[in-house]
């Protein structure tokens, strides 16, 4: 058995057979529209969110593109994945989203980057949860870009990774030389941007002091220059050797 509302207040509670809620559930999906244009959804309108379509989703979240659908959950469901200037990942679930929500997670995975799971600590290891990553770098063009993972709960502890294209990524830590030359030369870099203002120039917005974010920003930068490089030599196939004839002729 099933309940069932078809009053405004849910005041009449109607009990009705499995049987009768899967007829009513067919003929609902049948007569549903878009609560903000009135139109029926269909493969060129989809119900995007709660009482969505595509189209109106879009006018309210201005700020986002539609990339297209991302397949169905685990209640079988579409989703559909949009991105915002920035390049980060928001997800919708037909018939239940409110609004599409940004997932910094699927973001990593969209732009071909992976990260761990868990991290050794000195309690032991903790696993790093998908949802509590910050991303550092501009995330269409990046090929390494930084991200810092917090853990709030006891043990309070963060970890910051380079993560590469093509799923590498490296602990940035100041117990590895490489990676302290690497974050002190990016300091000095953000330092070098001071204006007649005092204030520092990375970013958005000017600062009057440096934080681990602009200096986050300049090593993905740097990074992702190097990188490239490394990626186009390896991509270069060595030229095939040509047998010199004339030096095998002379010699025999």
């Amino acid at each position: 058995m099933q309940t069932v509302y078809l009053d405004k207040w849910h005041d009449c509670p109607l009990t009705i057979s499995d049987e009768g809620h899967k007829f009513l559930s067919d003929l609902v999906a049948q007569y549903l529209v878009c609560e903000a244009c009135g139109q029926p959804y269909s493969e060129e309108i989809p119900q995007v969110a709660q009482n969505l379509c595509l189209s109106c989703l879009i006018m309210r979240q201005k700020d986002l593109t539609f990339v297209g659908p991302n397949g169905i959950d685990e209640k079988g469901r579409a989703t559909f994945t949009f991105l915002d200037p920035d390049g980060y990942v928001y997800l919708s679930t037909g018939g239940y989203s409110e609004k599409a929500e940004k997932d910094v997670f699927q973001t990593i995975t969209h732009w071909q980057f992976s990260l761990p799971t868990t991290y050794t600590t000195p309690h032991g290891e903790m696993p790093l949860h998908r949802s509590e990553w910050k991303l550092y770098g501009d995330l269409p063009s990046a090929s390494v870009i930084v991200a810092e993972h917090t853990t709030y709960s006891s043990p309070r502890f963060t970890a910051v990774f380079l993560a590469y294209k093509e799923g590498i990524y490296r602990e940035l830590t100041k117990r590895d030389g490489e990676m302290k030359r690497l974050v002190q030369k990016a300091r000095e870099t953000v330092e070098a941007t001071r204006g007649s203002d005092g204030q520092y120039h990375v970013g958005k917005y000017p600062t009057r002091e440096v934080w681990d974010s602009q200096v986050y920003e300049v090593i993905s930068a740097m990074e992702s220059a190097v990188y490239n490089v490394q990626r186009a030599i390896r991509r270069k196939k060595p030229a095939e050797a040509q047998p010199d004839e004339q030096h095998e002729e002379a010699a025999t």
